[in-house]
């Protein structure tokens, strides 16, 4: 398949040690067909020696061998620093291979859902106890048959109408947190008549755990803390969804949903509630250690918003201007940039997918004026960060007036944008 087609495909990978002490690792291919329709296949699930980098990325040049596949767009890993050498492997190996784009100087993504996981979980070490005492009750209820039952039948006696019930949560995936507290919010008057009328389930709270004394029961506190956790983390949970999608495009999201997550923590790290920013700073410096420079951040992934026809690179300065509080330097220095990268990247493609070796530069200026951002406005206080920046950006556009274009880099620029407010917009169809 990938002899005959030549497809390009970008790759993802992990490793992880099973309870035996024996290390796997899993390889994927993701791309895109003829007929722009995206697709994902397992070159590989098989057993490691190790996880040191330079074994792994070793065994990688094997499988790409096996499966003939010479054209590789990017790798995708967590954030694991064995990683780095992985990539500095593939790099010198990758850099002599006629289809690798850019000399390499792109392959290694770092998978933003592991990152934004590290962010969250920085918010969880301020609720630890709350969140503990909720978990047990849950654990409890779910610990048995008969505990369920009885759960179902207060159920009943509060006249809860719910179709769902009470989940547990993995430790090491903040998610799966969030939707156990929120389902237990449901049913907090549930677990209050449990607590009178279930005789072991005080006594469960009694029990050491792991050589550990439970927290004690939920006292109206710890819920009071569930809410705020719950409401604090709504935002971020649905950027996760967006992440965490497989059956289409995320990249050309990926601009907007940390522009958004970027605005929401600096509003947070200034809020009246204590509880919020306390939590809101701790996720601000862990944030800061992975996409707080724009210089950390893989340029591809601020690019794939530019081919989106939504926004393209005005909109992208347009967004920046919003999250530097106008500081026009530094804006210019991130789009030149990134229209340098651009640049470059069409010129590579032109030279080798169209068969002509002339380079060219963009004509096209972007604006990046001061301006601000007037939630209270033209109904826009119900609209999320990300639309409350497009529809403003639209605004300004329409002052815009034609340039000269050059080349197809320049006419796409200056065409029209689609609209972004366009739910099921699939940029593959487009």
């Amino acid at each position: 398949m990938f002899v005959a087609k030549k497809q390009k495909v970008s790759l993802t990978t992990d490793t992880w040690t099973y309870i035996q002490n024996v290390c796997y690792m899993s390889l994927t291919a993701h791309y895109v067909d003829d007929d722009w329709m995206l697709h994902k296949r397992i070159l590989s699930f098989c057993v490691i020696p190790n996880h040191k980098g330079e074994a792994i990325g070793k065994l990688i040049e094997v499988y790409l061998h096996d499966w003939g596949i010479e054209k590789v767009f990017i790798i995708t890993l967590d954030n694991a620093s064995a990683n780095n050498n992985l990539i500095a492997y593939l790099k010198r190996k990758m850099v002599h291979w006629k289809s690798c784009v850019l000399d390499a100087d792109f392959l290694h993504i770092r998978c933003s859902a592991h990152i934004f996981n590290l962010i969250v979980c920085e918010s969880l070490k301020e609720l630890d106890d709350s969140i503990a005492s909720i978990r047990n009750t849950v654990r409890y209820v779910r610990s048995s048959p008969s505990r369920l039952q009885k759960f179902k039948g207060c159920i009943s006696q509060e006249k809860i109408d719910s179709k769902t019930l009470v989940c547990l949560d993995v430790l090491t995936r903040w998610n799966s947190t969030y939707l156990m507290l929120e389902s237990a919010l449901k049913f907090q008057k549930v677990f209050d008549r449990m607590e009178e009328e279930d005789g072991h389930y005080a006594s469960y709270f009694g029990e050491d755990d792991s050589d550990r004394k439970k927290v004690e029961p939920p006292l109206a506190w710890h819920w009071d803390d569930a809410k705020v956790f719950v409401q604090f983390l709504k935002g971020f949970y649905d950027v996760t969804l967006k992440f965490n999608a497989s059956l289409h495009v995320t990249s050309n999201i990926y601009f907007h949903q940390i522009s958004s997550i970027q605005k929401q923590l600096d509003d947070l790290c200034v809020s009246e509630d204590d509880r919020l920013c306390v939590m809101a700073r701790k996720m601000r410096e862990k944030y800061n250690k992975y996409w707080g420079s724009m210089g950390n951040v893989n340029k591809l992934f601020l690019i794939a918003a530019v081919p989106d026809p939504r926004y393209k690179l005005d909109y992208v300065s347009f967004s920046y201007v919003m999250l530097y509080d106008n500081d026009e330097s530094m804006v210019t220095k991130l789009i030149n940039s990134l229209k340098k990268t651009l640049m470059r990247l069409y010129n590579w493609y032109n030279e080798r997918e169209m068969g002509s070796d002339t380079s060219c530069q963009s004509s096209i200026g972007v604006e990046s004026c001061g301006t601000s951002l007037n939630c209270n406005s033209s109904g826009l206080e119900h609209a999320n960060y990300a639309d409350r920046v497009w529809i403003a950006y639209l605004k300004k556009r329409e002052q815009n007036q034609c340039k000269e274009v050059k080349n197809d880099v320049d006419r796409y620029l200056v065409d029209p944008c689609k609209s972004s407010l366009n739910k099921g917009f699939d940029i593959l169809n487009w």
